[in-house]
């Protein structure tokens, strides 16, 4: 199972970038928690950070030709900007998750993605990223079994 986790504008800042709100698990240490997490379920996860827009549309277009089952996403700076990515995720053929380490809705920011979501975690700090797979691997496991 190959899933793609897109981390938006400022995501590579994690652990410095106001930590108050963001916590202090920087985005190397988060990497290595993930990916390892995902080994441990058989899944191939693979992490692409990003802070430019259309490069993110691109890695997405990448992912549909690789044949990715799911796209999960922290937007990050992008959430209540990405037109285009907004866009993008209109036409996408394979689930798309999206995950905050904050409430962003408590802080009053909406997500101009969310619509596109198939499931949306957040508030829970980087945990929100854990939960986010379990999600994102129940629901192909659905999907399969429906088959």
């Amino acid at each position: 199972m190959n899933v793609l986790l897109i981390q938006g504008a400022n995501l590579d800042r994690l652990g410095t970038r106001q930590t108050e709100i963001y916590g202090t698990t920087s985005a190397a240490q988060l990497d290595e928690m993930l990916l390892e997490h995902a080994r441990n379920k058989g899944v191939n996860l693979t992490i692409f950070y990003t802070n430019d827009e259309q490069e993110a549309i691109r890695r997405i277009d990448e992912a549909e030709r690789e044949h990715c089952q799911a796209i999960m996403m922290n937007p990050g700076g992008f959430t209540d900007t990405a037109h285009d990515l907004k866009t993008r995720l209109q036409t996408l053929d394979i689930p798309y998750f999206e995950v905050h380490l904050s409430n962003v809705e408590a802080r009053k920011i909406e997500s101009l993605l969310a619509e596109h979501a198939t499931g949306i975690v957040m508030g829970f700090g980087i945990d929100s990223y854990f939960a986010g797979l379990e999600g994102v691997l129940r629901h192909l496991q659905r999907r399969r079994n429906e088959r």
